[in-house]
């Protein structure tokens, strides 16, 4: 995109580079010499006369030559010294000069209002980053329109602040503390290990300035126009996707102090909120008032303002500011570059009028071509045309595209407690302009003038703005950073594109993020079960139960690390499960359960079991079953109010044996009955005797009282490796739906017994083995769990290596998009190109997957993925292992450490 160069910068050229006014110096440098040489001393000597009128000459005509470093011309610099020299530049409360004079922030009023003066008040908004870049040619071009198009209608002056904080983990130390004291059954040496590595994790956040905190500053001329220009600024960045907030009171206070970051206490910030209130309560009480005034509680001890820099109560600051650009031609993203640094930077953007526009447009183009007549330089003349296409495009931009003319004050502001760290941000700021050839003045002597442009007030004290429209604004997009803290203590990772972290609690519920199930997919070696590990460890050791459902035994050697149960199914040689023992369903959280509807809900849980075992097994017989376990359960009291499911044993419910008896013996209410399931219930009765009894293949599992338990163990490890190695058999898909059930059971009892204070986790594990076109009973089972399984403080955490089998076929493919629909999170790590095309096509509603994604996850190293938080927030992201978790779960050591 084309970039005008600085228009106050282009004068009228006399003679090379000399403009009028340098003209005009030159001919008074030259009459100063000139009469001091010839009228100092009358009886000197002509040649004399001469000599010293020219080295007078030369001792003043330097001036107008071109300071390059400085970019301005050496009278200019000079008058700068001068100007320099003549200022209170030292300020110490301890001599009796106060620094609070060089704090313009002097009252905050109503809240979310500060006052400069009477003249200059501003208002703050906070919004999170976007990084665009991660997205294709065509979402990009219309975040950027969006942010474009609120720029457009902006008609006062704004300031983007970027602020680089440490993480405020204030509230996840307290969340560590708290969830290191509840009981669970993990080995108490274990739990000491795991808390205090996480405390040395978040302790480690504090150290590092590396949370970039974007804010957006609107200012007016009274108050009444400040009220009027917050709602349109929130209307104008509603649709876009820099979500903006207001800041009020302590975290107002906490934005202005970013200048000298002073250590304000909480109980300061509430007693300036109180004189505050009290002042505007009793302003007929002549009595005299406490007062404690803003500016005092933001300034430092002291000020020391040098050519170079600021020295502050044993710290320095330094200002550097971009001037202009090297280039016409500006590259997307340039500002991105700029604000790569540990730098606060503070972006001045104030809109031209129509008129102001077009004043300074024509006269530069007409400065340009006249010129340009005079020129000989074949180079000269060609870089006057190109200035010349560069401002008729912008003349275009503001004429059809009604594009605003910003003047741009971009200033960097650098921080250290050493003169040679200030120095090395310095260089980085050097490096990163010199990257998008960017002119980026040091500000010798014009320290304090950059300093107080920093005050977000009407006033320019620089006034050496450089002007851009918006869409070079707004297409240098800095604003990537999108860090997120959900003040717990599972330090889930870090962003990749800006190495901020990712503080995840997947049951923290916004309005974006109302389901707490997840997805992870990726290929075998990707590091799916390390991450799905790490998970459940973090929400195990704060007291919550965790259920696996683990086809592959990937999770069965930390059951006797984390002090936890083990149960294995499929051969049924210790293991039973009674599929007519009554389990918990779920149900609405608003409705009643009755036995009525609890002894319906599992005969059609025994039903959709049968049917899966068999499928060829037609919908009469099924009917039939229905009809006869109806009357079995009537017979065993099921419908009775007086029956009670929490104090039944499993001993207390009929087995198979039981069925079958009761088919054998089967007495039919009338002849219609009897002609209608005659027949069904003598083949339900020899397919059952056949299969349940007499040695059959389904009697050790299915035909017994269930002898295991989940009620007492928060880690649950259900072995299915024996019992599903042909996945797509009908025995294993129904054991596979009966299993879910029973652990629905457990989710349940969970919510009953523990109500807000335990949370869920069940994970199925390679779910796609479970995954059969022939048999939809387990993803229609998985789609209502996702549905439910959130109002019962659960999660369902769905992992696979094979996305595709989730898109076999139209039917599963619908079912698997109402899935994803209803589940919040995804971590999508190294995927082969088939199955990276599969989630593609499921997340196709959410925006799909773009190419520079595509192509990031087709070869991500292990460990790194692209994360879903929510509907609103993406991220590719390096999930982190602290030595502890490395030492706890990581099976084959650290892989991602191998080249």
């Amino acid at each position: 995109m084309l970039q005008n160069k600085k228009l106050s910068d282009v004068k009228l050229q006399i003679f090379k580079n000399f403009s009028l006014l340098d003209v005009a110096l030159l001919l008074i440098f030259t009459a100063i010499s000139f009469s001091l040489g010839f009228l100092t001393k009358p009886s000197l000597h002509l040649a004399f006369k001469i000599i010293i009128s020219f080295g007078i000459f030369l001792s003043l005509g330097w001036l107008i030559l071109k300071n390059k470093r400085h970019n301005c011309k050496y009278y200019e610099f000079l008058i700068r010294w001068i100007n320099f020299k003549f200022k209170k530049n030292y300020l110490s409360k301890k001599e009796g000069s106060n620094p609070s004079e060089l704090i313009f922030f002097k009252e905050i009023i109503k809240d979310s209002i500060v006052k400069i003066d009477s003249s200059n008040y501003f208002s703050v908004f906070q919004f999170k980053g976007f990084d665009v870049f991660n997205n294709d040619a065509s979402d990009k071009n219309a975040f950027y329109q969006g942010v474009i198009n609120a720029l457009n209608n902006i008609d006062f002056p704004i300031s983007f602040v970027k602020i680089p904080k440490p993480s405020n983990t204030e509230l996840n130390f307290l969340y560590i503390e708290e969830s290191a004291k509840k009981k669970t059954n993990i080995n108490l040496e274990f739990k000491k290990k795991y808390f205090e590595q996480n405390i040395s994790d978040f302790g480690s956040l504090e150290q590092t300035e590396n949370i970039d905190n974007y804010f957006l500053v609107v200012k007016a001329i009274s108050i009444e126009e400040l009220k009027n220009i917050v709602s349109k600024t929130q209307a104008l960045f509603a649709p876009t996707v820099l979500k903006i907030h207001l800041l009020t009171n302590k975290n107002l206070i906490n934005f202005l102090s970013f200048h000298f970051n002073p250590n304000i206490s909480k109980k300061t910030i509430e007693k300036y909120f109180s004189l505050q209130k009290t002042q505007n309560q009793s302003s007929n009480n002549k009595t005299k008032k406490e007062v404690l005034d803003l500016d005092k509680i933001l300034a430092p001890s002291k000020i020391n303002v040098l050519k170079d820099k600021i020295k502050y109560d044993k710290k320095f600051m330094s200002f550097q500011v971009i001037n202009d650009f090297h280039s016409f031609n500006l590259s997307e993203g340039w500002a991105n570059v700029l604000f790569n640094t540990p730098s606060t930077i503070i972006w001045n953007l104030t809109p031209l009028t129509l008129s102001q526009k077009q004043k300074i447009l024509d006269k530069t183009i007409e400065k340009i071509e006249l010129n340009d007549n005079d020129e000989k330089s074949k180079f000269n003349k060609n870089k006057n045309s190109l200035a010349t296409q560069v401002l008729e495009e912008i003349t275009e931009l503001i004429n059809v595209l009604n594009m605003n003319f910003f003047d741009s004050n971009l200033i960097l502001m650098n921080k250290a407690d050493k003169a040679s760290t200030l120095k090395a941000i310095e260089d980085i700021n050097k490096n990163n302009a010199a990257t998008i050839q960017a002119n980026l003045n040091p500000n010798i002597y014009l320290q304090r003038k950059v300093y107080l442009n920093t005050f977000f007030s009407n006033k320019d004290y620089l006034k050496n703005n450089l002007e851009m429209v918006s869409r070079n604004i707004v297409q240098g997009w800095p604003w990537i950073n999108n860090d997120l803290n959900d003040n717990n203590n599972l330090l889930w990772g870090f962003s990749k594109s800006t190495n901020s972290p990712v503080i995840l609690d997947i049951f923290r519920k916004t309005r974006d993020r109302t389901n707490f199930s997840m997805f992870v997919w990726g290929v075998p070696g990707s590091g799916k079960s390390v991450a799905t590990s790490k998970l459940f460890l973090n929400y195990l050791l704060n007291g919550n139960s965790i259920v696996i459902i683990d086809p592959q035994r990937e999770y069965k050697y930390l059951v006797d690390k984390l002090n936890g149960a083990w149960i294995e199914l499929g051969k049924g040689l210790e293991t039973t499960l009674n599929p007519l023992q009554l389990d918990n369903q779920f149900s609405d959280e608003n409705q009643k359960v009755t036995n009525y509807q609890l002894a319906n809900d599992n005969i059609k849980k025994v039903c959709v079991f049968v049917k899966t075992l068999y499928p060829d097994f037609s919908e009469n017989k099924i009917r039939a079953l229905s009809v006869v376990l109806k009357k079995l359960y009537s017979k065993y009291g099921f419908y009775e109010p007086s029956f009670d499911l929490n104090k039944k044993k499993p001993t207390d419910f009929p087995i198979f044996t039981d069925l079958i008896n009761f088919l054998e013996t089967y007495q039919f209410d009338n002849d219609i009955e009897k002609e209608f399931f005659s027949k069904e219930i003598k083949e339900l009765w020899i397919n059952f005797k056949n299969d349940f009894q007499d040695q059959g293949p389904y009697q050790s599992l299915y035909n017994g009282y269930t002898n295991i338990s989940l009620s007492n163990d928060d880690f649950v490890v259900i072995d299915t490796y024996n019992l599903i190695q042909d996945t797509t058999s009908p025995s294993a898909q129904a054991a596979m739906y009966l299993i879910m059930n029973f652990v629905q059971n457990k989710i349940t009892n969970n919510f009953v017994l523990n109500k807000d204070t335990k949370k869920i986790l069940i994970i199925v594990d390679e779910a796609h083995k479970f995954i059969n076109k022939k048999n939809m009973a387990i993803i229609d089972f998985l789609f209502d769990v996702v549905k439910t399984i959130r109002k019962y403080n659960g999660s369902l955490i769905l992992t696979t290596q094979q996305p595709s089998d989730f898109s076999q076929d139209y039917e599963i493919a619908t079912k698997t998009q109402a899935i994803i629909e209803n589940i919040d999170y995804s971590l999508i790590l190294r995927l082969n190109q088939k199955d990276l095309e599969a989630v593609d096509a499921m997340y196709k509603s959410r925006g799909g997957l773009t190419k520079a994604e595509i192509n990031f996850l087709a070869s991500a190293p292990i460990g790194e993925g692209l994360m879903n938080i929510g509907s609103n927030n993406r991220l590719l992201i390096q999930l982190h292992y602290n030595d502890f978790e490395k030492e706890i779960i990581f099976k084959k050591g650290d892989l991602s450490q191998i080249i």
